[in-house]
């Protein structure tokens, strides 16, 4: 399918969006991380869509969002990008964008969904590169992104989600729109 939804993930979507008030899809494999978030912050009524894994890269989850931003659906849906993410889009048709801010507290992961988190989070799952003048810069090691999120999302205290404070925000503004 070249990461384009089957009609089988398409139906899985629009029967998603069909059940919740307010449906939030996200790119890749984030949907355990913001869905941990949520729980942590204490917001309900949300129905993260998770499954879709293969097909929510952020240029493929922006077709996607332009394509439930050109049909009728009742329900609220809202698409979360990552903080490098430097797409324009416009909420439409019960359609709404979000790119979670980007923390510069955090220099080790300085994109994806990992940005969120403190620097304190990273022990175990960083390397060290050096480049070629023998600067050594420690970062975020995307290798073990699936331990790191195992580990968030058993872990991670309300505290450590403080980042995400913005897209709660954002969620509570759009359960009140009609």
């Amino acid at each position: 399918t070249e990461g384009f939804a089957t009609l089988e993930e398409g139906l899985k979507i629009f029967d998603e969006v069909a059940k919740a008030p307010l449906t939030l899809i996200t790119e890749g494999a984030n949907s355990e991380i913001i869905e941990k978030a949520l729980e942590s912050l204490g917001v309900s009524g949300v129905s993260v869509l998770k499954g879709l894994e293969a097909i929510t890269g952020k240029d493929q989850l922006k077709t996607l969002f332009q394509f439930l931003g050109s049909v009728d659906h009742k329900g609220k849906v809202l698409f979360v990008w990552d903080c490098d993410v430097k797409h324009r889009l416009e909420a439409k048709n019960n359609t709404f964008p979000y790119v979670l801010p980007k923390n510069e507290g955090n220099n080790l992961a300085v994109k994806g969904i990992e940005n969120v988190f403190p620097e304190s989070l990273f022990d175990g799952f960083t390397k060290t590169v050096v480049l070629a003048n023998k600067t050594r810069i420690d970062q975020f090691d995307e290798s073990t992104k699936k331990a790191f999120v195992e580990k968030v999302c058993a872990d991670a205290s309300v505290e450590d989600f403080a980042h995400v404070a913005s897209l709660v925000v954002e969620i509570e503004r759009i359960k009140t729109l009609s």
